[in-house]
């Protein structure tokens, strides 16, 4: 009998390493896929939800995220909001669930930054660029280069004609805090 309860003893301690051991090894690739997640990732779960950012230089925005390129998102605040990535500080009450760049919409998450920035200067509208440092500019994009967009820098209810351009403006894309599209008041 003494030597059934030992071995029933030694076998619930085997169970009982076993089980640590598992625990440890679940806790470790957990923590391994949890590193490898990205803030990009928790964003892209949050496709067509409400989202609040902290952005550096512009303060908190909130609105419904629209789509996410490579490196940026667009967020409906009620204007077209475009934030690189790179400015957002923080999120609010993400959800823990992410999205990797393959299970997404591939084609729109390889859009770049400049080619968002392009889109805008084709279409004329005027934007209010804010930046790292809180200042603004209010313009319309003329010219994107590979990093930097200059701006003509008018009025917001203005078209931008010579007469009404004050200046020309040539904004780093790392300067940027948040580009917000504007309906114009002057189509």
């Amino acid at each position: 009998m003494r030597w059934q309860e030992l071995f029933a003893d030694l076998e619930g301690h085997a169970r009982a390493l076993q089980r640590s051991d598992r625990d440890s090894e679940v806790a470790d690739r957990t923590r391994a896929e949890i590193a490898a997640v990205s803030l990009e990732s928790r964003l892209r779960a949050q496709v067509s939800r409400r989202v609040t950012l902290g952005v550096r230089g512009a303060g908190d925005v909130s609105g419904e995220l629209q789509r996410i390129g490579s490196g940026w998102l667009l967020i409906t605040t009620p204007d077209e909001t475009v934030i690189p990535l790179s400015a957002v500080s923080m999120a609010w009450n993400l959800s823990p669930a992410s999205v990797s760049p393959e299970g997404s919409d591939s084609l729109s998450s390889r859009v770049s930054l400049t080619a968002a920035i392009r889109a805008m200067a084709r279409d004329r509208s005027p934007v209010v660029i804010r930046m790292h440092d809180a200042t603004s500019i209010t313009g319309t994009p003329e010219r994107v280069g590979a990093d930097f967009v200059d701006v003509s820098a008018h009025d917001v209810d203005v078209a931008p004609r010579q007469a009404h351009v004050r200046s020309t403006v040539t904004v780093s894309f790392a300067a940027i805090a948040l580009i917000q599209r504007r309906a114009p008041a002057w189509a």
